[in-house]
């Protein structure tokens, strides 16, 4: 069976883990499929982070909660201002 578009993929993906699954239409895309594309994007964001704090940019501050807070490198201010991202 050939996959038309990464949502079907994304479907049989949820169901290979949760088999006994079964949902209405909005509940496919709340519950399966958004909560994949979040587990997806905390893993890209924790790989740019840890760049970001292995290149200087951010530091990691832990708090009482004993949780770490990232926040950025005051030492950059001064590169800072060159090198604004434009979007």
């Amino acid at each position: 069976m050939a996959m038309k578009n990464d949502i079907s993929k994304d479907i049989l993906n949820y169901l290979f883990k949760h088999p006994e699954s079964s949902d209405t239409i909005e509940g496919i895309t709340e519950w399966w499929l958004l909560s994949q594309r979040i587990h997806d994007q905390v893993r890209k964001i924790k790989e740019a982070v840890s760049r970001l704090v292995e290149d200087g940019w951010l530091i990691e501050i832990k708090g009482r909660d004993s949780q770490i807070r990232y926040r950025f490198n005051p030492e950059r201010k001064s590169l800072r201002n060159r090198l604004l991202i434009k979007r």
